[in-house]
């Protein structure tokens, strides 16, 4: 598992993905896309909170996992990935961002990613219960610049206890150190 960082939170990646060198996790990441991978992320979920546990972490804190939302509004990877996280921790679930103007990042420069903006979902409600005490987590599959997380965190309201938990993060795309943990 890495830390990333370089942010005002903290970010864990469970894998250091460098495309044009890891042809397996190049595979196992583009199977995972879309529902198909629905099954396997209960599995990478109890991995990366083996790892992720054993570190020091918060206090005796409520714990909320928000998915990166989907340009279609649909359940996806990034849904799977927070729904298994939740279910593993037994954590709430909240599935409460939306992006203001739906559109694929794929292919998108780093200028456009990071004009990205994110608005909490009008049918959420919650927001306000607990928001300074409780641990927020960002869950998502592939962090490529970060653009989508700090999108979420200032969404959020910049939420004093922030996290940011991905499957993989894509080297050499955002510049921030790793250190194992």
């Amino acid at each position: 598992m890495h830390e990333i960082h370089e942010a005002p939170y903290p970010i864990y990646a469970l894998y250091d993905w460098r495309p044009s060198e890891s042809d397996m996790l190049s595979k196992l990441f583009l199977s995972m896309k879309g529902t198909a991978g629905k099954n396997r992320w209960q599995s990478f979920a109890s991995n990366f909170l083996g790892k992720r546990l054993a570190q020091p972490m918060w206090e005796d804190r409520p714990v909320r996992i928000v998915p990166a939302p989907s340009s279609t509004g649909r359940k996806d990877h990034a849904y799977f990935w927070a729904e298994s996280l939740a279910d593993t921790l037994q954590g709430e679930f909240a599935n409460c961002l939306v992006k203001r103007a739906p559109k694929h990042q794929r292919g998108a420069s780093r200028d456009q990613r990071r004009r990205l903006r994110l608005n909490v979902s009008e049918n959420y409600s919650d927001l306000s219960n607990d928001w300074s005490s409780c641990l927020w987590i960002f869950a998502d599959d592939i962090l490529t610049t970060g653009a989508t997380a700090h999108a979420a965190y200032e969404a959020l309201g910049s939420p004093p206890h922030f996290e940011v938990w991905v499957l993989g993060r894509r080297s050499l795309s955002c510049g921030a150190s790793i250190d194992l943990l």
